[in-house]
């Protein structure tokens, strides 16, 4: 492959990248599946593996369980859990940054 086409190839990867996590986004309380999220983007359920491992560093399975678990956390305490940790820091060692 020249440049040109491995840019293109990029770029290919990204924007189905993009459109699987707007879907999930959207869609993550939901009941959907990776093979719902394969379907959405028009792709297999391997290739949209692939595509998240080499784009996002993580499984598609693994992306979906943290949005969910992100989402339930801000949800039953009122913070993300780094704004969380954040406000813990402040009140237990009295600084935000990493102790140790």
């Amino acid at each position: 492959l020249d440049t040109r086409s491995r840019e293109e190839e990029k770029e290919s990867l990204s924007n189905y990248a993009a459109k699987a996590t707007e879907y999930i986004a959207r869609n993550y309380a939901y009941d959907i599946s990776v093979d719902d999220v394969a379907h959405h983007v028009n792709i297999s359920r391997s290739h949209l593996f692939r595509i998240f491992k080499e784009q996002l560093g993580v499984s598609i399975q693994q992306y979906l369980v943290n949005i969910r678990i992100s989402k339930v956390f801000i949800k039953q305490k009122g913070l993300s859990p780094t704004q969380y940790r954040n406000q813990y820091r402040i009140r237990h060692y009295g600084y935000n940054s990493q102790p140790g």
